[in-house]
């Protein structure tokens, strides 16, 4: 991929670092962690040659439906209000992201996005999620 392609699709509301996705899975609840920690686990985009970045800097691609969105949107914000001014960038990042889901799910005129599927449970601001359910 040449430096062109890499920046315009790293620009895109869904494609995000791992150190990003890592540090929020730190602060959502455990099941929305998951999600965020699987992401990783896929395959990065291809760097262009002369990128000097680490693991750190792997960029992915996310595919997120509403509900995963919205609980990752949540506990940044919940972070933030709890006092971690660290997470200032990541609300702006997550809430253009969740916009960006919600208008691909409501009518936007760009592509879909494929998005993974939902939370097994309705996430709630301020609360732990239930145990594993069977």
């Amino acid at each position: 991929m040449d430096w062109d392609e890499y920046k315009r699709r790293c620009d895109t509301p869904g494609v995000l670092s791992r150190w990003m996705l890592e540090r929020t899975a730190e602060v959502v609840d455990p099941v929305v962690a998951e999600h965020l920690l699987a992401a990783t686990s896929g395959k990065p985009l291809p760097k262009p040659g002369g990128h000097k970045g680490g693991s750190d800097t792997d960029m992915f691609e996310l595919h997120f439906d509403d509900a995963v969105a919205d609980a990752v949107l949540a506990g940044v914000e919940r972070a933030q209000a709890a006092g971690n001014q660290k997470m200032r960038g990541f609300v702006a990042a997550w809430r253009e992201y969740r916009d960006a889901v919600s208008a691909d799910l409501h009518g936007s005129t760009h592509p879909p996005m494929d998005r993974t599927p939902t939370l097994p449970y309705a996430p709630t601001v301020g609360k732990a999620p239930p145990a594993e359910r069977s």
